[in-house]
């Protein structure tokens, strides 16, 4: 038998009943893996996006990490938040790129 492999993996959570669910629901999503920088004391954690290793997207935000659907649902909300951001910026990216005109072909 051999080892279902999730690419969209969360790093440094406790919960492994969070991150069972968060890799089962996203196994679809073969690039991405969320990074959790979890503070010392009750301030906003760093949540970070990456897409094949590459950092995308960042935010801060308080997370608790305690086996809840609440807990789950606010992971999930991080984890669109931040591929929304990192879609954003690749349009950004996208639209400074300096455009060829038909006479240059």
């Amino acid at each position: 038998m051999s080892e279902v492999s999730f690419k969209a993996q969360i790093k440094n959570l406790n919960s492994d009943y969070i991150k069972l669910i968060f890799e089962q629901k996203t196994a679809a999503d073969t690039a991405h893996s969320l990074v959790i920088q979890k503070t010392a004391d009750f301030a906003e954690d760093t949540f970070t996006l990456l897409k094949n290793g590459k950092e995308t997207a960042s935010c801060k935000s308080e997370f608790i990490d305690v086996d809840s659907k609440q807990s789950l649902d606010k992971l999930f909300s991080i984890f669109q938040l931040l591929k929304i951001k990192e879609a954003k910026e690749a349009l950004k990216k996208f639209q400074k790129k300096p455009k060829k005109s038909m006479l240059d072909t």
